[in-house]
């Protein structure tokens, strides 16, 4: 049996629950929202975002991939927010979940919101009774008041209110990193600090959508034309695929895409690695571009998608999927399947549906830029982008809504420089080493650490080509399309200037940055901002000589 710290553990945290029922008790009636999934209970069950998907104070989802903000309920209960500051963690969605007296929750799984998934699903129970009880896998357990659990929701849980009264938790959604890391070990949670634990996985709520459809046999399946991989299977080793037909790749981002196709559409199989071989012939990658991140390449992708003879495709799940396994554990393949496996995957990728389509661009994830030398051992001749734009824009973006890249666990800290003090540990000189709340600081380090590689693959005579957030708008004027030998005509370069004066995820006119959110953590060092100022100025100064390279070589073509 898997053991019980694996299904709920039992956290060193205690909050006084008498404060907790007072500001509970001021909460007004109609500010609870009866939960939307009313075929997984009995009886009453009602909701009070606390956190929610834009602030938003009746949205009481929790698997969204929107920007969490404090809701209006919160700012009522200063107690509340005092608890949630003690969590030195970025956390999604935080509700009050209210289980009616007589009241059941049916037996389910919510995917991905493991602690080894990156996602730590913990209860504070305010109001409750022995008579209250979850059944995780089996075996009956009652989370006492005050305290704080941690509830493997992957697992079947089901929860019963056998008491006379409402059974009342605060539920918090908490992302994985290296202070809750060291709070699951000290609650006796095995392997919490293991160098050997698999990092959190940002797309792993994604993963678990796009898996969403009905699977086609293997032995009943019809040739992969019009399939496209979305995830990788290592055991046994080989591609999950969906069918999309000749639906294009218009969305904002790869998944978009997928996720918008009509149910009654949705097909899923599974194929072994050599099965993309008989696909028919696929379009040679283009161009790649690795982004700093809040950089405009999304926008950028949609700007070419707009071009007929161009498939861009935004952040394919399916290549961190691959990437993410292959940093895992070296495949018995070694360095050289490696190899022979990312172009499997990006001829899938790349298949023409269009007798028009000429170029595959693929945006990829900002973290990949780790696995460039991967790219260029696979694809010698294609050219490799980085798209950056100054550092405390990058900043002010993701104090708005952090990205996955910017919160500590998804990048290895080793490939950063940077450690984290354990809790009541005093601050050192050391510009490295930080608390686990430092956001704002870390999000620094990862920009450091994206631009130092950046500038250092020029060190082989290979440098990548640079491309500045300020400059999309003028793209479809610049040498550089007509230097990855995309030709555009009048027509076409109208269709991306319109694009460019949109939103690049939303859709709505772009009028501008709204203002940047609070501060997280302490103030970032003057040597560290110098240092990706001066990252910043010597990209520039690569760019301006490589867009002179670039004048020169179209000229030589004319």
């Amino acid at each position: 049996m898997i053991p019980a710290s694996l299904r709920y553990l039992k956290l060193p945290l205690s909050f006084d629950a008498a404060r907790l029922q007072a500001e509970l008790d001021a909460l007004l009636a109609p500010q609870w929202v009866e939960h939307f999934n009313t075929r997984d209970y009995e009886g009453g069950w009602r909701c009070l975002a606390l956190r929610s998907p834009d602030g938003q104070p009746r949205h009481i989802g929790a698997l969204s991939e929107a920007n969490f903000l404090d809701t209006p309920a919160l700012a009522q209960c200063p107690y509340f927010r005092a608890v949630l500051d003690t969590f030195e963690c970025d956390k999604a969605a935080v509700r009050l979940m209210a289980l009616e007296a007589g009241a059941v929750i049916k037996p389910h799984r919510d995917a991905a919101t493991a602690f080894e998934d990156g996602l730590a699903r913990l209860h504070v129970p305010l109001q409750t009774d022995p008579a209250v009880t979850f059944r995780i896998d089996g075996e009956e357990v009652h989370f006492s008041r005050g305290d704080t659990w941690y509830l493997n929701a992957g697992r079947t849980h089901a929860v019963h209110n056998a008491s006379a009264r409402s059974r009342i938790h605060l539920v918090l959604d908490c992302r994985v990193n290296p202070w809750l890391r060291r709070l699951f070990a000290q609650a006796g949670m095995g392997g919490a600090m293991d160098d050997d634990l698999r990092a959190p996985d940002p797309l792993a709520h994604q993963r678990q959508a796009l898996l969403r459809a009905p699977e086609i046999a293997p032995a009943g399946a019809a040739p992969l034309d019009g399939w496209y991989p979305v995830a990788v299977g290592d055991d046994p080793p080989g591609l999950w695929w969906r069918h999309l037909g000749q639906r294009p790749f218009s969305e904002p981002f790869f998944a978009d895409t997928l996720r918008r196709q009509p149910p009654a559409e949705r097909l899923r199989r599974f194929a072994d690695w050599p099965a993309p071989a008989d696909l028919p012939e696929a379009l040679a990658p283009t161009a790649f571009i690795f982004p700093v991140s809040r950089c405009g390449s999304t926008l950028l992708t949609q700007m070419l998608a707009t071009l007929p003879s161009c498939v861009a495709l935004s952040e394919p799940p399916v290549l961190d999927d691959f990437l993410r396994l292959r940093r895992a554990g070296p495949d018995a393949a070694g360095a050289a399947g490696d190899t022979v496996r990312l172009r499997v995957l990006v001829r899938a990728l790349g298949q023409r549906r269009d007798a028009r389509q000429r170029h595959l661009v693929i945006k990829l994830d900002s973290w990949h830029l780790r696995d460039l030398p991967l790219f260029r051992a696979a694809f010698p001749r294609t050219p490799m982008l980085f798209l950056y734009r100054e550092p405390l824009q990058v900043l002010a973006s993701h104090r708005r809504q952090r990205g996955p890249q910017m919160l500590p666990g998804v990048i290895d800290d080793g490939w950063l420089g940077v450690t984290f003090r354990h809790p009541g540990e005093e601050r050192t000189d050391n510009a490295a080493s930080l608390a686990p709340a430092d956001l704002d600081r870390y999000c620094l380090h990862v920009l450091r650490a994206l631009m130092e590689t950046a500038l250092a693959a020029g060190d082989g005579g290979q440098p990548l080509i640079l491309l500045n957030y300020e400059r999309l708008p003028q793209l479809p004027d610049t040498p550089l399309l007509a230097w990855l030998g995309i030709r555009c005509g009048r027509t076409e370069r109208l269709a991306m200037r319109q694009r460019a004066g949109f939103h690049a995820k939303h859709g709505a006119p772009f009028t501008g940055d709204t203002a940047t959110a609070e501060r997280r953590g302490a103030a970032p060092e003057p040597p560290l901002l110098a240092r990706v100022a001066q990252l910043y100025a010597m990209l520039e100064q690569s760019r301006l000589r490589n867009e002179i390279v670039q004048y020169q070589d179209n000229c030589d073509r004319l």
